[in-house]
């Protein structure tokens, strides 16, 4: 019993307890201070960054899809200044063409984007076209060309009065507007909705219209071409129960959605980074280069619209066509740091088109601050690794200390006695 003994403990005295308490209180607050600041340079370099993104990219498709839905806008214009002549009594007779030159006229002036409106009746064969003419070079003003295929075109409108071509009755865009509610069918009304929907549409795809002006420039030895959209349109004359109506078709050049740098912002969506205007079928109406939207068909050579999936860049194959279906915006981050941003339109009958922003990661982010972070993060960390080697190397020299004094503690040897 004697050869074993009871080990014996010592309470610690104030100042170790002082001592202890204090490094105790010193290791929690390191630890906590070492939290915050991981926490704080991983929020600004994720979330921070992702969220600036994303709000830019959003807020962009908004600016850019205010100035682009007034390029559109000039198609409805045109439609309620034919709409409100025929339901004021000021266009009556469908082959008045000065009323309905006085019709047009300040929708032409005040919309230098809306190219043509082309009249067509579901009584009678004639048809009317109204388009802009190239500006003088001189002046600047524009001139209304008032043409048409009826019978009395030269002797009404001149030599250059007369219209040749398809008749307008077996056009497609005549046949989808014939069968729009002219608004007094059912609820006498004149609006542009009426219970049985809306009184226009767009057509199905976007077109190619001549672009004189270019081709002046250049002497008249090319053929440039912008693209187009149309707005497709019905009104009924008062008092015929929906039996006379005229039907038209508003063309808008859509090229111009590229002016005035509209789609130009290299500067906070990177150079990888880009804004396109598309509709509902996700086509391609503008983009920067204008080149980047027009695909070339193999073999036959046909140039067609691109579809945005069909772009340039890791990021298409994201893109689905029911995006631009919806009349919410589609927000999606790719695993490369891009944010797609898709925003319908805002107005009537605006949602047929979408402003598809690509928001590249790099351009929201630091230089100097995304090093400064990496640095602090190295700088809180490095202590922990260090530490841990020293409490290591400490504890394996105690043990080796012990087990050194084991081995000279040896047995006591027995007396003869």
């Amino acid at each position: 019993m004697g050869m074993f003994r009871r080990p014996t403990f010592k309470l610690p005295t104030a100042a170790q307890a002082v001592v202890v308490g204090s490094l105790c209180s010193f290791v929690i607050w390191g630890i906590i201070i070492t939290a915050l600041f991981l926490l704080v340079t991983k929020r600004y370099t994720g979330v921070v960054v992702d969220v600036a993104q994303e709000r830019y990219a959003s807020s962009g498709a908004e600016r850019v899809g205010a100035q682009a839905g007034q390029i559109l806008e000039s198609a409805h214009i045109a439609f309620n200044a034919i709409d409100y002549a025929v339901q004021r009594g000021l266009y009556v007779e469908p082959l008045d063409y000065d009323a309905l030159r006085m019709a047009l006229e300040p929708a032409f002036a005040a919309n230098p984007k809306l190219r043509a409106v082309d009249l067509a009746f579901d009584t009678r064969n004639d048809s009317i076209t109204v388009r802009r003419m190239v500006p003088g070079a001189s002046t600047g003003s524009f001139v209304l060309l008032v043409q048409s295929d009826a019978k009395d075109c030269l002797e009404q409108l001149g030599r250059f009065g007369c219209l040749s071509g398809k008749p307008p009755r077996s056009t497609d865009w005549f046949q989808l507007g014939i069968r729009l509610p002219g608004g007094q069918e059912v609820d006498n009304a004149s609006d542009t909705t009426s219970s049985r929907g809306p009184r226009f549409l767009w057509s199905p795809a976007p077109g190619f219209v001549p672009n004189e002006q270019k081709a002046i420039l250049k002497g008249g030895m090319v053929v440039a071409w912008d693209p187009s959209y149309s707005l497709i349109f019905r009104s009924v004359f008062p008092g015929t129960r929906g039996m006379v109506s005229v039907v038209g078709r508003a063309v808008v050049e859509v090229g111009g959605l590229r002016a005035d740098e509209l789609l130009d912002d290299k500067a906070r969506v990177g150079e990888k980074g880009a804004v396109y205007i598309c509709d509902h079928l996700g086509t391609v109406l503008a983009s920067l280069p204008a080149g980047s939207q027009a695909l070339i068909q193999r073999p036959s050579g046909v140039v067609r619209f691109k579809l945005a999936w069909e772009l340039p860049g890791p990021w298409a194959e994201l893109i689905q066509p029911q995006h631009f279906l919806g009349l919410k915006g589609v927000s999606m981050t790719t695993p490369e740091g891009f944010n797609i941003n898709i925003e319908p339109l805002r107005g009537v009958g605006m949602g047929h088109f979408s402003v598809l922003v690509i928001a590249q990661r790099t351009s929201f982010t630091d230089s100097a601050m995304i090093a400064l972070c990496s640095l602090t993060e190295l700088v809180v960390v490095l202590p922990y690794p260090v530490v841990f080697a020293n409490v290591l190397g400490c504890l394996a020299l105690f043990h080796w200390q012990r087990r050194k004094k084991v081995r000279k503690v040896g047995p006591a040897p027995i007396s003869d006695d």
